[in-house]
């Protein structure tokens, strides 16, 4: 299981990058071209991962190597949650302005 960890990570982060809300932020914020490269490098580094993962008990530097991106995918993750509670934010925002102006 703590072999499939780094692959389940960054299936999870691409799988955020993917969703409709993201998308619809990304074009929002004119960053859509950003989080398609990302998008990207995380499709290549995940079949990187899954070799790495078969090959690290007969090398030690892949489980160095593995633990570094583990630890890149966790603040890929945080990033990408902090982009969203600002996306949040900036529509919880609008509407208060709409709001006032309704009234």
């Amino acid at each position: 299981m703590a072999e499939s960890f780094a692959f389940e990570m960054a299936a999870k982060v691409s799988e955020k990058l993917g969703s409709a809300a993201y998308e619809r932020i990304s074009l929002a914020w004119g960053v859509r071209e950003e989080l398609e490269k990302l998008k990207q490098t995380l499709a290549v580094n995940r079949a990187v991962v899954l070799y790495a993962e078969q090959q690290q008990a007969r090398n030690h530097e892949l489980t160095h190597w593995l633990q570094k991106f583990k630890d890149a995918c966790y603040e890929m993750e945080d990033l990408i949650d902090e982009f969203e509670i600002q996306a949040l934010r900036r529509q919880v925002l609008q509407q208060g302005s709409i709001g006032k102006k309704v009234r």
